[in-house]
């Protein structure tokens, strides 16, 4: 990621297209956490999960996202960030409760891995996967 907002260049957009369904067809989508810009991008799976209309953005700031995120999982998902952000891990795997439009909530399993680091060691942002948790999976109960 760059300094600038980010670009999706014809490569990007297109390696995008052919990616989505092949993750659909595995129960995952992608996302992605900008740093620099304080932004969450996510694909349109993600949207359909929430109950949020196919029109809404699939692009949050940072404090958004955080919004969403259950309260009782809130302070350990900002840890996660935060040590990735400041180069004590690389990878980020955290299972957490997402907030639904009809109230209910979404657990999920997020993955990502940090790209890149701006030369003080920062995290320039991340890059991963997610899926719902399957009902056995869960480890905790949809409040």
């Amino acid at each position: 990621m760059s300094a600038t907002a980010p670009q999706e260049s014809p490569a990007t957009a297109a390696l995008i297209s052919q990616l989505t369904p092949a993750l659909r067809m595995a129960g995952m989508g992608a996302w992605m956490v900008d740093f620099e810009h304080a932004e969450v991008s996510f694909d349109p799976l993600l949207l359909e999960l929430l109950g949020a209309e196919p029109t809404d953005t699939l692009r949050l700031s940072a404090a958004a996202w955080q919004a969403l995120v259950h309260p009782d999982d809130a302070e350990r998902q900002r840890e996660h960030w935060d040590q990735c952000l400041r180069g004590e891990r690389d990878e980020y795997i955290m299972e957490y409760r997402l907030r639904r439009r009809d109230g209910q909530w979404l657990c999920c399993l997020f993955r990502a891995r940090v790209q890149s680091r701006s030369p003080q060691g920062l995290a320039r942002g991340l890059v991963g996967t997610y899926r719902e948790c399957a009902d056995g999976q869960r480890k905790h109960d949809n409040l």
